[in-house]
Protein backbone atom coordinates (compact mmCIF):
# COMPACT_ATOMS: atom_id res chain seq x y z
CA UNK A 1 0.00 0.00 0.00
CA UNK A 2 1.22 3.83 -0.93
CA UNK A 3 1.06 6.21 1.78
CA UNK A 4 0.93 9.69 0.88
CA UNK A 5 -0.38 12.82 2.65
CA UNK A 6 -3.18 14.65 1.83
CA UNK A 7 -2.59 17.93 0.31
CA UNK A 8 -4.66 21.43 -0.71
CA UNK A 9 -3.89 22.54 -3.80
CA UNK A 10 -6.23 25.74 -4.34
CA UNK A 11 -9.91 24.12 -4.64
CA UNK A 12 -8.56 20.56 -5.05
CA UNK A 13 -6.63 17.88 -3.07
CA UNK A 14 -3.61 16.43 -4.36
CA UNK A 15 -2.30 12.73 -3.72
CA UNK A 16 1.06 11.98 -5.62
CA UNK A 17 2.11 8.31 -6.68
CA UNK A 18 5.85 7.58 -6.88
CA UNK A 19 6.95 7.30 -10.60
CA UNK A 20 8.47 4.02 -9.99
CA UNK A 21 5.28 2.54 -8.81
CA UNK A 22 3.46 4.39 -12.06
CA UNK A 23 5.99 2.17 -14.61
CA UNK A 24 5.97 -0.98 -12.28
CA UNK A 25 2.20 -1.14 -13.17
CA UNK A 26 2.80 -0.08 -16.60
CA UNK A 27 0.23 3.28 -16.55
CA UNK A 28 1.42 6.35 -18.23
CA UNK A 29 0.11 10.16 -18.27
CA UNK A 30 -3.04 10.64 -19.12
CA UNK A 31 -4.50 7.49 -18.24
CA UNK A 32 -7.72 6.74 -16.18
CA UNK A 33 -6.89 5.10 -13.35
CA UNK A 34 -9.36 4.02 -9.82
CA UNK A 35 -8.32 4.88 -6.77
CA UNK A 36 -9.32 3.52 -3.67
CA UNK A 37 -9.32 6.43 -0.73
CA UNK A 38 -8.71 5.21 2.48
CA UNK A 39 -7.74 6.82 5.70
CA UNK A 40 -4.97 5.39 7.79
CA UNK A 41 -3.22 5.73 11.19
CA UNK A 42 0.44 5.42 11.29
CA UNK A 43 1.78 4.24 14.72
CA UNK A 44 -0.10 2.16 17.44
CA UNK A 45 -4.05 2.93 17.29
CA UNK A 46 -5.07 5.46 20.08
CA UNK A 47 -6.78 3.90 23.08
CA UNK A 48 -10.71 5.44 22.57
CA UNK A 49 -10.80 6.93 25.97
CA UNK A 50 -7.42 9.15 24.99
CA UNK A 51 -9.13 9.61 21.75
CA UNK A 52 -12.22 11.10 23.24
CA UNK A 53 -10.34 13.10 25.50
CA UNK A 54 -8.03 14.56 22.56
CA UNK A 55 -11.01 15.32 20.56
CA UNK A 56 -12.29 17.13 23.37
CA UNK A 57 -8.96 19.27 23.86
CA UNK A 58 -8.71 20.05 19.98
CA UNK A 59 -12.49 21.17 20.39
CA UNK A 60 -12.15 23.74 23.16
CA UNK A 61 -9.17 25.02 22.13
CA UNK A 62 -9.18 24.35 18.26
CA UNK A 63 -8.27 28.39 17.45
CA UNK A 64 -5.18 28.63 19.57
CA UNK A 65 -3.79 25.23 18.21
CA UNK A 66 -4.50 26.67 14.47
CA UNK A 67 -2.65 29.93 15.88
CA UNK A 68 0.14 27.90 17.26
CA UNK A 69 0.46 25.94 13.91
CA UNK A 70 -0.07 29.08 11.94
CA UNK A 71 2.63 30.92 13.56
CA UNK A 72 5.47 27.82 13.36
CA UNK A 73 4.26 27.26 9.65
CA UNK A 74 5.87 31.22 9.29
CA UNK A 75 8.84 30.40 10.63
Amino acid sequence: MIQRRLRLSGDEYVITIPKDEIERRGLHEGQLVGLQILPIEVGPPMQPELRRVMDQIWEDHEEGFRILFEEEAER
